[in-house]
């Protein structure tokens, strides 16, 4: 029997209430986001930053297309090398990530203190050393980050 309905919003014919339910809690939680992400924003710029930036960096950079600037807190996670590692999961619905590929240079602040960075949008098996080091900080993070744009940020010398 052919679906008469139109495709759901997750691209399933017929959702029905779980999937109207799945779209009002991400909608619910992206406006949640932008409640929260200035005062965020805010306590990671301030002295209190150690509330929590044990795992929330600040990164700010400019959009590739219209340069403007955004300032957004992001879980990451420390590499062996000394580069920070974040995650976008669900790229598809991210924009931040698309402006480090192939390439872009980035500030980040991160437990207190400013640094510029280039951010690199991480592929073949620098993508999965990367990836292995924010499983590693985040486990349960292991399911649903399998698909996701894997950004690295390089402090920059000087």
């Amino acid at each position: 029997m052919a679906c008469a309905s139109k495709p759901g919003f997750y691209g399933s014919c017929g959702a029905g209430a779980s999937g109207e339910n799945r779209l009002v809690r991400n909608v619910a939680a992206l406006r949640l986001l932008r409640l929260a992400n200035p005062f965020v924003r805010a306590v990671l710029d301030s002295r209190a930053h150690g509330l929590l930036s044990g795992r929330l960096v600040l990164l700010e950079y400019s959009g590739r297309r219209t340069g403007r600037t955004f300032r957004i807190p992001l879980r990451y996670a420390p590499t062996t090398a000394g580069a920070v590692v974040a995650v976008a999961v669900r790229p598809e619905r991210k924009q931040w990530w698309r402006a480090f590929s192939p390439e872009g240079p980035a500030r980040l602040t991160l437990r207190g203190a400013v640094a510029a960075a280039d951010g690199q949008v991480a592929a073949g098996e620098a993508r999965t050393a990367a990836l292995e080091a924010y499983v590693a900080r985040y486990p349960r993070s292991r399911r649903v980050a399998h698909d996701a744009a894997v950004v690295v940020f390089r402090p920059v010398d000087g």
